[in-house]
């Protein structure tokens, strides 16, 4: 983990980093400090409940509003709602840091110019959203989830009752994003 993070600290304040924030930028012909871009990342994923109580299919929506400022200041709001037939659950939350913190719970850094990743490590499973500035304000994302290695499940509460639970590893059946 310390070799990963300093690879982060490495990224935020690499050439790779300014051009990837004055790419992000600079369709501005001010130097506006409160020039911010503003992301919607949306993905859909699913994932089973395993024994000794198993249900299939389940099914979790995830939206991040992410706010980069031109210092590298990322704020982001998510909400996550999770749906099994007549059963639904939404979390909400909310993250502030700079690109790069390895502190933060969602973990923002520069991937190379016009890309960001956006890394959130579980005790089981690396939740990773790969996003790619395209021209005219568009971007694109793929969003995975890596299990850690010795691992073959994901063990988390679960949504109805607060026990402890095995599911799989998500799997992301669609996944968009804008930019504003």
């Amino acid at each position: 983990m310390e070799r990963v993070k300093g690879a982060i600290r490495r990224i935020a304040t690499s050439p790779a980093f300014a051009l990837a924030i004055f790419s992000i930028f600079s369709s501005s012909s001010t130097a506006d400090e409160t020039l911010a871009a503003h992301f919607t990342i949306h993905f859909v994923e699913t994932h089973d409940r395993l024994d000794p109580d198993p249900i299939a299919g389940i099914s979790r929506a995830v939206t991040i509003e992410a706010v980069l400022t031109h210092d590298g200041h990322v704020h982001e709001a998510n909400t996550a709602e999770v749906r099994k037939g007549r059963y639904f659950a939404a979390d909400r939350g909310q993250n502030d840091a700079q690109l790069g913190d390895t502190s933060a719970r969602a973990v923002w850094r520069v991937e190379g110019a016009n890309k960001l990743q956006r890394l959130v490590v579980g005790k089981q499973f690396i939740a990773i959203a790969d996003v790619e500035i395209g021209k005219a304000g568009t971007c694109s994302v793929q969003v995975k989830f890596v299990l850690e290695k010795g691992f073959g499940d994901v063990v988390m509460r679960r949504r109805d009752n607060g026990q402890m639970a095995r599911f799989s590893l998500p799997t992301v059946t669609s996944a968009s994003c804008s930019i504003q």
